[in-house]
Formats: C-alpha cells, structure tokens, sequence
C-alpha cells in the first residue's frame, strides 16, 4: 500500500474532511486506486503492509471499492 493524505475539500462527495486516497495491491496481485476509511487520516495509523478489507460506498448512482482496515480496534 502507498498512500496520501488529501486535505483539500472534494465538494463532489460532499465532504471536507481529509481523504487517504491510496494505492493497494490485492492478494491476486493487481494493484486498484482507492480510498481508505474507517482509519484516521495521519501516518502512524496508517502502516505500510496493513491489512485491509474491500467494502462499497455509494457515488451517485454508482457503487464504488474502498477499503478498510481488517483489524478492530484501529483509531478513529
């Protein structure tokens, strides 16, 4: 996993708050674009080799990967 921490508001998803826009290479070995929630946005919540797991968000009228962190009880 490779990632960056956007600060600056995306208006078209209605959120100000900070985006981990990501790059992360599934099990099959290609590697996806995404965001990842359910963790706090700063880097020491955020370890390389982290373990994730896909879930969907809605989009507008479409349904969209991202993912979160496998383990719980990481900080929110």
């Amino acid at each position: 996993m490779s990632y960056v921490i956007n600060y600056r508001p995306l208006s078209v998803f209605d959120t100000n708050e900070p985006q981990i826009i990501a790059i992360v290479q599934l099990e099959e070995g290609p590697r996806m674009l995404t965001n990842i929630l359910g963790v706090a946005p700063h880097p020491d919540q955020l370890p390389l080799g982290m373990k994730l797991k896909v879930d969907y968000v809605a989009r507008g009228d479409q349904w969209l990967p991202v993912f979160r962190p496998l383990q719980q009880g990481v900080a929110q």
